[in-house]
């Protein structure tokens, strides 16, 4: 067996993987940090707390999307899909932070949900 030799995927995924971890880190803080800042969401959208509740419950179902993601991941796109899943996700969250009612909040939740949906099945496809 010889040595791994430079460009080979072994050393792309070793010198990747801080970078990778870091934007995992990134994305499940975005996406899990929403749960305490809903109350004073809903007020900001003048709105009840069970409509934004509703709102994040439509990006939780986003999750049902993994397989046709994971999919398109695995035919060997991963890190053009990771990029992209990234953007979605950041442009989600930007637009759901300043949106102007909850129609706009929603739809930038379900894309930042899609968004990091994409990134963890083509991130574990890529290592």
């Amino acid at each position: 067996m010889h040595p791994v030799q430079p460009g080979e995927p072994a050393t792309d995924v070793a010198r990747g993987l801080p970078v990778q971890i870091a934007a995992r880190f990134l994305s499940n803080l975005g996406f899990r940090l929403v749960f305490p800042f809903l109350p004073p969401i809903a007020r900001g959208l003048d709105t009840s707390l069970g409509t934004v509740g509703v709102a994040h419950s439509e990006r939780e179902l986003t999750g049902l999307s993994a397989l046709p993601l994971g999919a398109v991941a695995h035919r060997g796109r991963h890190r053009r899909v990771m990029v992209l899943a990234l953007a979605a996700f950041a442009a989600g969250c930007l637009v759901a932070a300043g949106s102007p009612g909850v129609g706009v909040f929603t739809l930038g939740m379900v894309a930042s949900g899609i968004g990091k949906v994409a990134f963890d099945g083509a991130l574990g496809a890529w290592i």
